[in-house]
């Protein structure tokens, strides 16, 4: 168990060695009970690095209450506490959420020249998604109705579920998620923008699920988005948003990258 005490933050980490790869994970998952993050440990491990499962601030048990404008901080407090243990390369690794999180950070070069690679596991197009539709129209009216109900009930108040149901979220943290232009909408597949990708600066993995419910407009389309702005990118046909069941293909792909950064 790791735990930092200014930002309060906390995590899981194996191995103390000059490599690491550091784990985010997305907005239903938690640093210390994530079948991603324990499943794709093992080509990490088979290729000399220790592991970090992390979080930040306001995202614990599950469930969010955070503010995504600045999520970057929390990520470079971690890899601080790791680099003073002896860390000195490193590859950051994020599922869903935690994939954007990396996108924004390396973006704004907010790690310095410490990251060697990134491994993006299944981004998405974040205003997209909460909204239910690709369309700014669609996504600036679920904004502002989200806006009036803050404005009732407060930010840290739990969305009513005919916003959105499929995990639990603040009214605060999903109005950061529909902010179209904001410091998470880095992944802009709706329309066909996916350009962040191709500019994080170092070498980059893309893993899609084909079956993946959060993608806009569909993985396959995504896919070869991504393959434009020149990451590489791997699509795991019938692959949910998870990768539940489909684990091996994706730590085959994982031990191909890094077996290149060697």
């Amino acid at each position: 168990m790791e735990r930092l005490a200014e930002p309060a933050l906390q995590g899981l980490s194996t191995g103390t060695v000059d490599r690491r790869a550091m784990h985010l994970h997305g907005s239903w998952g938690n640093f210390y009970e994530n079948t991603i993050a324990l499943d794709t440990q093992a080509p990490y491990s088979r290729h000399g690095y220790g592991f970090a499962a992390v979080n930040t601030r306001g995202h614990d048990a599950g469930t969010i209450s955070e503010d995504l404008s600045d999520t970057s901080s929390d990520i470079s407090a971690w890899m601080d506490h790791f680099d003073a243990q002896g860390t000195d390369r490193w590859v950051l690794q994020g599922h869903s959420l935690g994939a954007l999180k990396i996108i924004r950070g390396m973006l704004d070069h907010a790690f310095g020249n410490r990251v060697s690679a990134v491994v993006l596991l299944s981004p998405f197009d974040l205003p997209a998604f909460y909204a239910g539709s690709g369309d700014a129209g669609a996504i600036e009216a679920k904004k502002t109705h989200v806006e009036q109900l803050m404005a009732k009930r407060g930010a840290n108040v739990a969305v009513p579920e005919d916003i959105f149901s499929t995990w639990p979220v603040s009214l605060g943290t999903i109005r950061s998620a529909l902010s179209i232009g904001g410091p998470l909408d880095v992944f802009r597949s709706r329309d066909g923008d996916v350009n962040s990708v191709g500019n994080v600066g170092v070498p980059t993995l893309v893993v899609l699920g084909g079956a993946d419910f959060a993608a806009t407009p569909d993985n396959h389309r995504v896919a070869d988005l991504v393959e434009k702005v020149g990451a590489e990118v791997t699509l795991v046909e019938g692959a949910p948003h998870n990768f539940a069941g489909f684990e091996v293909q994706v730590n085959a792909a994982i031990a191909q990258f890094l077996a290149k950064l060697a």
